[in-house]
């Protein structure tokens, strides 16, 4: 890997070395308290990640979750994009316009 690479370490350790990341920022309901999501094709696999922003200031991203897939191809991380938004969605989550 490139020294300029980007990745992600997360708690446990797992090290996520990022191909490509799609961001959203839902709309922001209360200026004090929001969320800023990234989800990550990694050479190790699908990735979702969560930001808090508290009264403006960023903390730490968290990893939610991985993203199992039967195959690997270049169409999956768009088809996890609808996939991550229409679940968020789901959970009440509102998406900025």
């Amino acid at each position: 890997m490139d020294q300029g690479a980007y990745y992600f370490v997360a708690s446990d350790g797992r090290r996520g070395d990022i191909v490509r990341c799609q961001t959203c920022q839902p709309r922001i309901t209360d200026d004090n308290l929001y969320f800023f999501y990234m989800w990550v094709e990694a050479l190790q696999g699908y990735f979702l990640l969560r930001q808090e922003f508290s009264e403006g200031r960023p903390q730490q991203w968290y990893l939610i979750g991985e993203i199992e897939v039967d195959e690997r191809g270049p169409w999956v991380f768009d088809e996890i994009t609808e996939e991550l938004r229409g679940r968020l969605a789901e959970e009440g989550v509102p998406w900025q316009a």
